[in-house]
């Protein structure tokens, strides 16, 4: 597990998770949620061509930004994506983008 961000309200952990055992192989880091006590872990993406991390949550709480990295394709540029929470919808904001922010 690495680059764990906190939730505005301190309630929630996001952070990049990568699976490996015989039997199951997320592939490339992904975006994970749980409870700052570690109750509850969910996998919210689930695309093994890609690792997630450099999470940025919106202070409201229903989005989340993040930089996606392409681990079949190593020369292509990462991405910032923006996924809705709600409905684990994301959208792809920036190409050639590193470290989101959200302003105030």
């Amino acid at each position: 597990d690495l680059t764990p961000a906190f939730s505005p309200d301190g309630l929630q952990i996001a952070f990049a998770r990568r699976i490996i055992q015989p039997d199951v192989s997320t592939g490339g880091r992904q975006l994970w949620l749980m409870g700052r006590d570690g109750a509850a872990p969910t996998q919210i993406t689930n695309n093994p061509p890609y690792k997630y991390n450099h999470f940025a949550w919106h202070p409201a709480e229903n989005q989340i930004a993040f930089v996606r990295f392409d681990n079949v394709t190593l020369t292509a540029p990462p991405e910032i994506w923006v996924m809705e929470l709600s409905t684990r919808i994301g959208t792809r904001m920036v190409i050639g983008g590193f470290n989101p922010q959200w302003i105030p």
